[in-house]
């Protein structure tokens, strides 16, 4: 209603179709942003670029790996022994 106390016929057949098909409105929003997400995963997988492998170079001098599991297990010399 109006403030005047008329009736607005628009608002409410509006509201009513609203309301009388809310499930298919949530329905149709819901696939519309599921369409725009699939749309925008297929746009960036068909822009990708091939990337060649980041070549570094090898280390010098001893594995530090190496190193750190010799002095975890305690191995200072020849032997093989624990701490």
């Amino acid at each position: 209603m109006r403030e005047d106390g008329s009736w607005d016929y628009d608002m409410l057949n509006m509201h009513r179709a609203v309301i009388d098909n809310i499930d298919k409105v949530v329905q149709s929003v819901y696939r519309q942003g599921m369409a725009d997400a699939q749309r925008s995963v297929v746009q960036k997988a068909a822009n990708a670029t091939p990337m060649s492998p980041n070549q570094g170079s090898a280390p010098s001098g001893p594995d530090p790996l190496v190193q750190q599991l010799k002095e975890a297990l305690g191995q200072t010399s020849g032997g093989f022994g624990f701490i």
